[in-house]
């Protein structure tokens, strides 16, 4: 029985998944501390607030296709079904791309303020082109997950090397913009490949009512996603709104710190979600027993790690991105603060209120965490800068906390039965 479980393809694909999530996690530690020494606070400040601009756009050429296409293509067995399919989502994609670079044509003069922000987000702009043409979803639908993450890490770990040999001052901002955005064009084209030669998919004629079909199919998970990315990214667009860019670029470098953690502790959560639902669904008391314990000592650990940023914070800073960025050294104390909040809101949210059904409360919780998230966001930004969005972050998180809580004592969701 071991045996077949281990040689299964959802187990084979489940590792490539989790090598694929380190790897796009340490990769980041690598460059991160290189790049923010060689470009400066500004220069990097710039690339960032272009680069979470397009993050936006991003978001609405996937539209949640990355989760309604694939389980699309894992019910269907032959060809021309998944062509069907295959060429009714990518349609869809360029329709949305069209659509983004409209917008971007309309938003790039109130945002790009000289020539070299203005080359750096349309440089930036070709993730979208990649997000056409990525085919994550696809092999992930027929289980073949070892040619994504091999081709994702050969391209990744190319464009690194090149960064540390070819990036060398502040004036090479432009490069570090197409090396960023090329792993994301390669592993597009050569996954389009794949899946056309070796799925034998084609591109079928251009069907518009096969396009309205997959944006209504799409947009539940899109509300979800870009709500997700609003409250990822919202900080920083409101800092590039009321700051200069090197207060830009030096909250972007702090707040890579807790952002990277937290990514680190996703592959652990989705690896205990299905095994919590199975437990809820064998004996509830049990599992929230098991949840208790592993949840203690995961935010114990969490909680240690934050006090060590926090109180080594002035050190690490410069260690890793050196004495420049050393008067943003206080935002780690309401960065490292969310971050422990983030961690304890999977918990309260993920396996406890979804893994239960709760689905539609927890929704709810989440909105109303992003409007305080946004509302706090414009204040603080406007008000007191880096300091304020940092606060206004970590206070959107723990709206988010009480919120759960109070759905999860209000409905006795973590009291066992003896």
């Amino acid at each position: 029985m071991i045996k077949k479980v281990f040689r299964s393809k959802i187990f084979s694909n489940s590792i490539y998944l989790y090598i694929l999530q380190i790897f796009n996690t340490i990769i980041p530690l690598l460059t991160l501390p290189y790049i923010t020494r060689i470009l400066g606070d500004e220069q990097y400040g710039i690339f960032s607030k272009m680069l979470n601009y397009i993050l936006y756009f991003q978001a609405l050429v996937e539209y949640g296709f990355n989760l309604a296409g694939t389980r699309k293509i894992s019910l269907c067995c032959n060809e021309e079904e998944r062509s069907k399919i295959f060429s009714g989502l990518v349609y869809s994609k360029i329709f949305l791309f069209l659509l983004s670079f409209a917008l971007i044509g309309i938003l790039l003069p109130a945002v790009a303020e000289t020539p070299t922000h203005k080359f750096c987000m349309l440089i930036l702009g070709l993730l979208l082109v990649a997000e056409v043409f990525m085919q994550t979803w696809f092999l992930q639908g027929v289980q073949h997950m070892k040619e994504i993450m091999l081709i994702s890490v050969i391209s990744r770990t190319v464009s690194t090397i090149c960064i540390f040999l070819f990036v060398k001052d502040s004036n090479d901002l432009l490069l570090y913009a197409m090396l960023y955005v090329a792993t994301n064009l390669l592993t597009a084209i050569v996954g389009t490949i794949i899946v056309t030669c070796k799925f034998k998919v084609r591109f079928l004629r251009l069907d518009f009512s096969s396009i309205k079909s997959s944006l209504k199919d799409g947009w539940p998970l899109f509300t979800t996603s870009f709500a997700t990315k609003v409250c990822s990214g919202f900080a920083i667009t409101v800092l590039g709104l009321f700051s200069s860019d090197a207060v830009v670029g030096g909250y972007s470098a702090v707040q890579k710190i807790p952002y990277i953690l937290v990514m680190m502790f996703m592959p652990i959560s989705q690896a205990l979600y299905p095994h919590i639902c199975r437990l809820y669904a064998n004996n509830i008391s049990s599992g929230i027993r098991t949840l208790k314990k592993i949840a203690l000592s995961i935010l114990g650990i969490c909680f240690i790690g934050v006090a060590v940023l926090i109180t080594m914070r002035s050190h690490i800073i410069g260690i890793l991105y050196g004495m420049e960025y050393a008067p943003y050294a206080n935002l780690i104390i309401p960065l490292a603060c969310w971050l422990f909040l983030s961690i304890a809101n999977n918990f309260l949210g993920i396996q406890v209120l979804v893994a239960r059904g709760y689905q539609k409360q927890y929704s709810n919780c989440f909105m109303v965490s992003l409007c305080f998230l946004v509302t706090l966001n414009l204040l603080g930004g406007y008000m007191f800068g880096a300091t304020g969005v940092a606060i206004a972050t970590m206070l959107g998180e723990l709206v988010l906390t009480i919120s759960c809580l109070s759905v999860i004592v209000k409905n006795k969701l973590l009291n066992t039965r003896e």
